[in-house]
Order: C-alpha cells, then sequence, then structure tokens
C-alpha cells in the first residue's frame, strides 16, 4: 500500500495538468481496490455501484498483491482537481477499509487525438 498519499497524488496531478490538453474537463479514472475475500470484494462493488462507478471484480495477480486475491476496478468519468481527488480518495479508502481491503490507487485517461493512454498512482503495479 501507498504510504503517502497526498505527496503521490500531488505529483501525479501536476504530471496529469502538464500532458492534458484539457485539465479541467472530466476524464474517465479507475480506482484500485484489493481484497482478500471475494465476499468482501463484491460487497465493495455493491456499493461503488451505488454511488455511480462502473464495477468489475476479478482475481487479482498474486505474485504482484500476496494474499489480496480479489481486484474490485471502479471506474466512472470524473473532474480531475484537488478538492475533487481528495473526495475521491477519501471515498476509496473508505470503502475498502470497511469491507477489509487496501485501497491501491488510481489512473486517469488522457486523450491526445485519436489516442489516448493512462496516467497511474498505484503500489501494486
Amino acid at each position: 500500500p501507498i504510504e503517502s498519499h497526498d505527496d503521490i497524488n500531488n505529483n501525479t496531478l501536476s504530471v496529469f495538468r502538464s500532458v492534458s490538453k484539457d485539465p479541467d474537463g472530466y476524464h474517465l479514472m479507475h480506482h484500485y481496490l484489493y481484497f482478500e475475500e471475494s465476499a468482501n470484494a463484491h460487497k465493495a462493488a455493491e456499493v461503488l455501484k451505488n454511488k455511480g462507478y462502473s464495477v468489475d471484480v476479478s482475481e487479482s495477480p498474486g505474485e504482484l498483491t500476496g494474499n489480496l486475491k480479489w481486484l474490485t476496478l471502479a471506474g466512472k468519468i470524473s473532474l480531475i482537481n484537488d478538492r475533487t481527488m481528495d473526495d475521491e480518495l477519501r471515498t476509496m479508502e473508505d470503502i475498502a477499509r470497511a469491507h477489509g481491503g487496501v485501497y491501491d490507487g488510481w489512473e486517469v485517461q488522457i486523450q491526445d487525438g485519436d489516442a489516448s493512454d493512462f496516467i497511474s498512482q498505484k503500489a501494486y503495479d
């Protein structure tokens, strides 16, 4: 898990602002939450769905995540700025913790014409 979300997020947001053609617009974000038990991953997924996220639960690659065998991947089109990111990260950390999991981080999709790429802030990568 990540030691200092604030420092990493500030750096990632800085990179995002420097490369995005529309840093104040809406962008596709993915959040990564890991759990030991499938049931907990699915419970977290239900909470996230109720908050408007598209969610996928799958087995995670064990060599990267140890005992955290289940990934709940949550996606949503969001504004990317300091305030919304603080809210998003608090929400994800609270949901992960409430269901016995770990919030690993996020990535945001950036568009460059017809091409796209992702900027990530994750510990298990």
